[in-house]
């Protein structure tokens, strides 16, 4: 009961509410934030591979079709 008094006290308005704590101590980042920042690399990250797949399909149709005169 006594760590829960403490923590309250140390939080103040931001007691209860835990997307507004930070992700560490040290780092100013909330969860919140942290999950916004996930979500957008988790996206890149696909958009990415979905860039790379169609790169190599278009080189792959490119030396099928002998657009680049390669053997």
């Amino acid at each position: 009961m006594g760590e829960s008094k403490r923590r309250k006290s140390e939080m103040g308005a931001l007691y209860g509410n835990p997307d507004k704590e930070s992700i560490f101590r040290g780092v100013p980042i909330t969860k919140e934030q942290g999950r916004s920042i996930y979500k957008f690399m988790i996206t890149g990250t696909w958009i990415c591979i979905g860039a790379l797949a169609v790169l190599w399909g278009v080189v792959r149709l490119g030396l099928a079709m002998k657009w680049w005169g390669a053997s």
